[in-house]
């Protein structure tokens, strides 16, 4: 006792604690898994109470309300989560009040356990990372979301030229006009967004996302704000806007345009306009959405084998993707880039845990368009 373990000792104490390691996994995961319950009327009206109460919440605590969630209660927090594959999800950090996201995680855990799935966490802020690291999950990055700080936010001087430039372009050459319109909303608007969303939705492989992100449904859609563009009357392009419940942060989630039929520089309008709003209406900040695998660790020599592959897919995936051509969208907004992780058990299963997320946003095979009548 009192000495350090030999090379041998150390070698049989990591093989002994790896298979210590495996044989729990192998045993949670080789019982029969369950899924969470979904969502019963008074849990939703129970997660509306606690997003309109939170404290710190991130304007993407509205996925509460795309359909595909179910809730996971912790005294006045919650997570909101889905089943990918072996894995019980939670989309982004607690919401809540900010003394219960802790045991808000710890609920996660148990739940996962009692399905017999693993407890993961997706997009987490910096700030929850000493509560995730605290109840041993392991962390790697996944990306950094581009947030302006709408009070430093101008169209002056040379670096926002092409911005006046595009805006001129559109009010004084092609008659644009932008409008946010917000709830409750006339049925007519779901009549006239609904061309627009198909003709995007067709260029872009003619099937909705989930999970991460929203879909063209009335029931999800009627709950936000709706910005929206015309050119000589006719609607172009449209987003909905999240607000926190307090209206000092904001988000873009869903953004149509009909590609066959818009002039360049359509989108590069659509959010100028939609962050002088936000700015004229008193907000703090504006989230414009993760750059995916942007920001991971540059030297190699210390880099997880996670951050490794994932900047190798950054790099080689541009054709498929886009990475760069997405960070280089936002950045000309002059955005600050933070950071988001994702969270499990075991790093070894991170880049499984990753792949079931793909799996959950890329949502299931459905009709464009289509509206469910159940509540969120």
């Amino acid at each position: 006792t009192g000495e350090h373990l030999g090379r041998p000792g150390r070698a049989l104490a990591v093989a002994a604690a790896a298979a210590i390691v495996v044989g729990a996994q192998w045993y949670l995961l080789s019982r029969a898994r369950g899924a969470p319950a979904p969502p019963a009327s008074e849990d939703i009206a129970h997660a509306e109470a606690v997003i309109a109460a939170a404290e710190d919440a991130l304007p993407d605590a509205q996925l509460a309300f795309t359909g595909d969630k179910s809730f996971l209660f912790a005294d006045a927090a919650m997570t909101m989560t889905a089943r990918g594959g072996g894995s019980l999800i939670a989309m982004g950090p607690p919401v809540g009040k900010r003394h219960d996201w802790r045991a808000a995680l710890a609920g996660l855990r148990a739940e996962a356990e009692r399905l017999s799935l693993r407890p993961v966490v997706y997009s987490a802020p910096p700030d929850l990372l000493p509560d995730l690291l605290d109840l041993n999950f392991r962390v790697e990055k996944i990306g950094e979301n581009a947030i302006v700080d709408l009070k430093d936010f101008s169209l002056a001087g040379s670096a926002r030229q092409k911005l006046r430039s595009a805006r001129r372009k559109f009010v004084e050459r092609e008659g644009a006009v932008f409008e946010v319109v917000g709830p409750p909303h006339a049925p007519a608007l779901w009549e006239t967004l609904r061309p627009v969303s198909g003709a995007w939705l067709e260029a872009h492989g003619g099937r909705e996302k989930a999970f991460s992100l929203g879909a063209f449904d009335e029931t999800y859609l009627s709950r936000h704000a709706i910005a929206i563009a015309r050119i000589h009357g006719r609607i172009v392009a449209f987003a909905n806007i999240w607000l926190t419940a307090d209206r000092k942060r904001g988000a873009v989630d869903l953004m149509r345009h009909d590609p066959s039929n818009t002039p360049n520089g359509l989108m590069d309008f659509l959010f100028t306009e939609i962050l002088l709003w936000a700015q004229t209406h008193g907000l703090e900040s504006f989230d414009l959405g993760m750059a995916p695998l942007a920001g991971l660790a540059e030297d190699a020599k210390y880099a997880s084998l996670f951050a490794r592959v994932g900047k190798l897919v950054h790099e080689r995936g541009e054709q498929f993707y886009g990475f760069k051509g997405l960070r280089a969208f936002k950045d000309k907004f002059d955005p600050r880039w933070e950071p988001r992780y994702i969270a499990a058990p075991g790093a070894w299963t991170l880049p499984i845990v990753l792949a079931e997320v793909a799996v959950l946003t890329n949502g299931p095979a459905r009709a464009a368009n289509t509206v469910h009548s159940g509540g969120a």
